[in-house]
């Protein structure tokens, strides 16, 4: 369990305001690509290749991000992944058609992967012991932010103005994360380039690598496709379905900033393993409900258990490394790619061949492989001793 103390500084007001830049535009990205449904007449399948884009990117960054980061150092390639995500959204938002939105998406993929792997790392090495509950509390104003964007999405629509503005959001965020950074110090603080370069992941990690696979899987699903559950299963409206996913974002906000509460009494494997439990029993009424209301307190809830996923699981990453931080968060984006790119898009294909009520069965066919994973092959108490 860990009792640290988090002592925030400007450089992690930093981490935290560029990840709520970048996952604004991402989790504006499902209602986005709704309304770009409705204007362009683009099929689900095609709508998916938005997320295929942005696996391809995240997985690139699974393979080079490391030799970049070493290369160029954490600060440089910050930098240059802010540049990449705002670059790509506005191509997503403004291309007009898929022979530019689709490239659009692989852009932000690849540059909001450099970034969260890189502000990530630096959290890690900056807070020590507190690592988790930085990258907890980074998660958490990063999922306030996507639970904000769906929600000022849909307002726009409900209002007849374009929706695209509430996309605009996102490089005003990163020009305040600059402004915040000026002058505070280096990002670059215990990089191990030689290490990183030379050393091998052990099978602990790999084997977390894969349970985290699966739980991006179950996260980019709602992302993509809770809007359009709730319409096809209810009487939902279009604006209502576009600010749907804030629901799912609600419980996730409120899951991040309860983790430093929670790891102070329950241990991190144990505390896993419930936040993978509860979207499992969760899924089922939302599964079989019509009813809109009940529909978005069960994605409030199932987002709940998600939102402890990806902050856990990096921590149980880095912890499984042996001290590998810049290569555990880089090898990290294979598991994002894969996930981004094969879960929306199988789901959305298989959609358009059964039905999406049947399609989203492959939900808790993912939440079951990666609670399998978890109880046989944990990682090792001594990898999480802090």
């Amino acid at each position: 369990m860990n009792t640290h103390r988090l002592r925030r500084d400007r450089l992690t007001f930093f981490a935290y305001i560029s990840t709520a830049g970048y996952v604004w535009g991402l989790y504006g990205l499902g209602p986005a690509l709704l309304l770009l449904r409705d204007e362009t007449g683009m099929s689900r399948t095609v709508s998916s290749l938005h997320s295929s884009g942005t696996a391809v990117g995240v997985f690139l960054v699974g393979i080079v991000g490391a030799s970049i980061t070493e290369r160029l150092g954490r600060a440089r390639t910050i930098g240059i992944g802010t540049l990449l995500s705002v670059s790509g959204l506005l191509l997503i938002g403004f291309g007009g058609k898929p022979a530019i939105s689709i490239p659009g998406a692989l852009i932000m993929g690849f540059g909001g992967s450099l970034l969260l792997n890189g502000v990530a790392s630096f959290l890690s090495e900056h807070h020590g012991v507190g690592g988790p509950l930085a990258i907890g509390e980074q998660n958490g104003v990063g999922t306030l932010a996507g639970l904000l964007s769906p929600l000022a999405l849909g307002a726009l629509v409900g209002l007849g103005l374009n929706w695209r503005i509430a996309l605009m959001i996102s490089p005003l965020l990163f020009g305040l994360a600059a402004f915040i950074r000026r002058g505070a110090g280096s990002l670059d603080i215990g990089m191990h380039a030689h290490r990183a370069s030379s050393g091998r992941l052990p099978a602990s990690y790999w084997w977390a690598w894969g349970t985290m696979t699966f739980c991006i899987g179950v996260e980019f699903s709602f992302v993509m496709w809770a809007g359009d559950v709730l319409r096809n299963q209810s009487d939902a409206s279009v604006s209502l379905a576009a600010a749907s996913l804030t629901a799912v974002a609600l419980g996730m906000t409120a899951a991040r900033f309860l983790i430093g509460i929670l790891l102070r009494r329950v241990a991190l494997d144990s505390l896993f393993l419930a936040s993978l439990l509860l979207p499992l029993v969760m899924w089922v009424p939302l599964w079989l409900s019509h009813n809109s209301t009940l529909m978005l307190l069960a994605m409030v809830t199932i987002g709940l258990g998600i939102g402890f996923h990806y902050p856990l699981g990096f921590s149980r990453l880095v912890r499984a490394s042996g001290g590998l931080t810049d290569r555990a968060a880089a090898r990290s984006s294979l598991a994002s790619g894969l996930a981004i790119g094969l879960a929306p898009l199988g789901l959305g294909a298989l959609a358009d061949a059964v039905g999406l009520h049947t399609a989203f069965i492959a939900v808790p066919v993912m939440l079951a492989l990666a609670i399998t994973i978890t109880v046989t092959k944990p990682v090792p108490s001594s990898a999480l001793a802090g």
